[in-house]
């Protein structure tokens, strides 16, 4: 019998990995669901908490509600329970009327050192999507917030950690 897997799906568990603990702190007033650590355990509730991860940076660039649900049910099927994402998309202003048109999930757009948050629908709203999503589906989630400047000739990466403006407004 041939197993039928879908693109979608083959990247997911070529990004799923078996997760050790390796954080220290335990948080006592945290509310239940929440995974904290005892030693070198991670726990879920004050029982030790074992599981199997995805990374997925492309999760929350899906543009229809069908495809992020497909995605969760087949990372349910597999016993996926935690997920990491990013919310790290970037654009310039020379990008945006083509993003705009394509629908293109952007969260910041930068303009040389200054940057407007998109909180719109094809921005932090498709991330809080897949967040409510994979709770929905029993997933817990770290998001990763970390983003460069990109799409540019002229700012290089480097600007992003040594440009005392770029430090400020990313900060704010």
């Amino acid at each position: 019998m041939r197993l039928s897997v879908s693109p979608v799906f083959s990247a997911l568990l070529a990004s799923a990995v078996v997760a050790e603990p390796i954080v220290t702190r335990s948080h006592s007033s945290l509310p239940k669901g929440f995974v904290t650590t005892k030693g070198s355990q991670f726990q879920l509730d004050g029982k030790p908490f074992y599981f199997v991860g995805a990374n997925s940076y492309w999760l929350p660039l899906l543009s229809t509600q069908a495809d992020v649900e497909s995605t969760f049910k087949q990372m349910r099927a597999s016993d996926i329970k935690v997920l990491r994402t990013w919310g790290h998309e970037a654009i310039t202003a020379d990008e945006l009327s083509g993003s705009k048109e394509s629908g293109l999930t952007y969260y910041q757009l930068w303009n040389s050192s200054d940057w407007t948050l998109n909180d719109g629908p094809q921005g932090l709203q498709r991330l809080d999507n897949v967040i409510e999503t994979a709770g929905k589906y029993g997933l817990k989630g770290l998001e990763l917030y970390i983003n460069h400047i990109v799409g540019t000739t002229n700012v290089t990466h480097d600007l992003f950690y040594t440009n005392p403006k770029i430090i400020t407004s990313f900060r704010e």
